[in-house]
């Protein structure tokens, strides 16, 4: 039978009758204080914690308190595991259960012991009052180690030793007067000396021994199957191997297959179609570019099939709090499985069906609506900026879901298009302090009064983020502006599946971005002689017409000279023809810092407003640090070249270093220089492609 995944009261386990094998290969317990008291100080905070009407998304906290899960296999009658770790009365009854525990037995075993803790304190009589019986452990590296607890004269050992420590601590947390979160106990109870203690300890100890639907403490109990060949050896790695978790999505696909779902097996086609559907969807998630377009940036996680199904739940938030805020309350591990969870517990027959087709079908629509996007490179584009941009996929979809029911308004309440939506979701991106108006470079009109254009204002360091979001949005907006061009001629349906108008954001997030200065700028000096050599060198190189391979060559004499002396002041007569003879004057006089002014100065070098996005640009670090402070004409080259070789450079990118954005004026010599009216042009390009987008002056 499939594995079992449900949630367990701890005071479930508590009949006499549930009983844990722990196999020698596991380490053994190792709790240390912080850890106890986390867990202490996450029950108290939960035993207090304001009572809300059930499911209500106003409180951070839900009915019952919820531990991470314990995967176990049973351990049948008849197998000699069950002669070792047990009594020999109970043994063969079946009605006795053995669970060989593959992962949480620190967990359980904290359990247990703050329990014997808290009981002590109480005097047991709690634990009669609710029937209870605790669970037992059996270590099967050390038998004995639950029953020596109370044995002072007891060897000690290293688990022995974590074990009492536990209970210690467990004991000092409920006497002192801070509880670890900074809560003053004293502050909250009133009464005797004493009396403080026994009603906290009460509180914790009525959640761990309770059974019921609410104000309980849960495990995740994950049952693998007891009739597959399971080798729990290698899950037990698998799990704690680098600490690897049981996933919320593995539990929701459990919750869907397991077989209690339709003991008489009338469902085990529909059980067979899911898993393949699952298996599809996972599938088509781990595709780079699929993936690269649907989750945010940093997010690298392989659990994809979760990303889904957590943005399935913050609909679900979204919704239940009826607000419009672009945010939801922080998921925690376990909330998307609890809400799968629920939405089955207590459920049989048609209207377990019922739920079951229901929640299936929201994670099939979802997954749809993403294919979908990923079909419309318009759509695709746009979400995907937006997702970089750190607007919740749950916020996307939720307006995806209310255009498809003629329900998608803009602020003005107005019904709109979901692809209105995705652009006025952009636009509020960008603020509206970032573009104003200023006196334009042309004539003035018929009345004399002069013309105004709008200007982008925000600038490198004081708005750097915006900035990003400005040139990956005109790397964008090119591509989809070329599809719309194409879309109009009849041919974009021959084109729509190539991939070759979709953003790829895959390769984007894998690489380092700079923003980047176009110009060669002064204020990021060359301090040292030998920085200024080389520089000078590059220089000539990319300026100098007509340089011989012995020219060549000397440059690079000159420059290790430099840097095996600092104060020597190589000749540079080679180039007495090919240069002019105050810059030649300079150079032989070891005026490095004149002599790079001078060159600055020839090629149209202007370093007025560095930091004004037109003089900006988006460049992969690896291109971008090659050349360091180079002169317009090296940077040009060194961007050739990158392309050239099959490195990726943004389509914004090449079009400023091959000056595409000033195509009807560009000439030979201009062509490898920057200047003042360049940057004008390339701000001017650059608000003229995303003027949809941003803000009106």
């Amino acid at each position: 039978m499939p594995n079992i995944v449900e949630l367990r009261a701890i005071g479930a386990l508590l009949n006499g009758k549930e009983h844990f094998y722990i196999p020698s290969y596991q380490r053994g317990y190792r709790w240390r204080r912080k850890q106890v008291e986390d867990l202490l100080g996450d029950l108290y905070s939960f035993a207090r914690r304001p009572r809300v009407t059930s499911g209500s998304a106003s409180s951070p906290y839900g009915d019952f308190y919820c531990l991470q899960p314990l995967i176990v296999k049973p351990i049948p009658v008849g197998d000699p595991r069950r002669d070792k770790a047990l009594p020999p009365e109970i043994a063969a009854d079946p009605g006795h259960n053995l669970w060989e525990l593959v992962d949480g037995q620190q967990r359980l075993t904290s359990i247990l012991l703050l329990l014997r803790t808290y009981l002590g304190i109480l005097n047991d009589d709690i634990r009669e009052d609710y029937e209870k019986e605790y669970y037992t452990i059996y270590y099967e590296s050390r038998p004995d180690i639950i029953e020596l607890l109370d044995d002072e004269l007891a060897s000690p050992n290293i688990d022995l030793l974590h074990a009492r420590a536990t209970r210690q601590v467990a004991a000092e947390w409920v006497s002192r007067e801070h509880n670890g979160k900074g809560i003053e106990l004293s502050k909250l109870y009133e009464g005797e000396e004493g009396w403080t203690r026994k009603k906290l300890v009460t509180e914790i100890v009525n959640l761990l021994m309770a059974n019921t639907r609410t104000d309980v403490v849960k495990f995740i109990w994950y049952q693998l199957d007891s009739t597959a060949n399971t080798d729990t050896v290698r899950e037990f790695i698998r799990i704690n191997n680098g600490k690897i978790p049981l996933l919320d999505s593995e539990l929701v696909k459990a919750l869907f297959l397991q077989r209690r779902h339709d003991p008489h097996g009338k469902l085990l086609d529909l059980a067979t179609q899911r898993a393949m559907e699952w298996e599809t969807m996972e599938n088509r998630l781990n595709a780079s570019d699929f993936w690269g377009f649907i989750s945010p940036a940093g997010n690298n996680s392989e659990d994809r099939m979760g990303y889904l199904l957590e943005t399935i739940y913050r609909v679900h938030l979204r919704q239940n709090q009826n607000t419009d805020d672009r945010t939801v309350q922080k998921i925690e591990a376990g909330d998307v499985f609890r809400f799968f969870y629920n939405a089955f517990e207590g459920k049989q027959g048609d209207a377990l069906r019922t739920a079951l087709d229901e929640k299936w079908g929201q994670i099939v629509d979802a997954f749809h609506a993403v294919e979908d996007w990923y079909e419309s490179p318009l759509r695709f584009n746009y979400i995907g900026f937006l997702i970089q941009a750190n607007v919740d996929a749950a916020e996307i979809y939720s307006a995806f879901r209310k255009a498809i029911d003629n329900t998608l308004t803009d602020c003005n309440g107005n019904e709109i298009t979901f692809d209105r939506w995705l652009k006025n979701r952009i636009r509020m991106l960008f603020p509206d302090w970032i573009v104003t108006e200023v006196d334009a470079e042309t004539p003035a009109n018929t009345a004399g009064e002069p013309q105004r254009k709008p200007r982008i204002v925000v600038e490198y360091g004081s708005g750097t983020r915006i900035i990003r979001n400005i040139f990956k949005l005109l790397n964008i907006e090119l591509l989809t502006s070329q599809y719309r061009s194409i879309s109009e001629t009849g041919q974009a349906k021959c084109i729509r599946d190539s991939g070759v108008f979709r953003f790829p954001f895959d390769l984007y997030k894998e690489n380092g971005w700079d923003i980047e200065h176009i110009d060669s700028q002064t204020e990021n000096p060359l301090k040292s002689n030998e920085d200024q050599a080389r520089w000078i060198a590059g220089a000539l190189l990319d300026t100098v017409d007509g340089l011989s391979a012995d020219d060549r060559t000397s440059l690079e004499n000159n420059v290790k000279m430099v840097e095996e002396n600092r104060d020597a002041k190589p000749s540079w007569d080679f180039l007495r023809e090919k240069i002019n003879g105050e810059l030649l004057s300079e150079l032989n006089k070891g005026a490095w810092k004149t002599a790079v002014s001078l060159i600055q100065t020839e090629v149209g070098v202007e370093n007025q407003n560095e930091h004004f996005i037109g003089n900006l640009t988006l460049l992969d670090e690896a291109t971008n640090r090659s050349y360091k402070n180079a002169l317009f004409c090296s940077k040009r080259k060194a961007v050739i070249e990158a392309v050239g070789a099959g490195r990726y450079i943004l389509p914004a990118t090449q079009y400023v270093f091959l000056k595409f954005f000033d195509r009807d004026t560009i000439s030979a010599s201009s062509r490898i220089k920057w200047s003042a009216s360049d940057k004008e042009k390339h701000h001017d390009f650059i608000y003229n492609q995303l003027k949809d987008f941003l803000p009106h002056a």
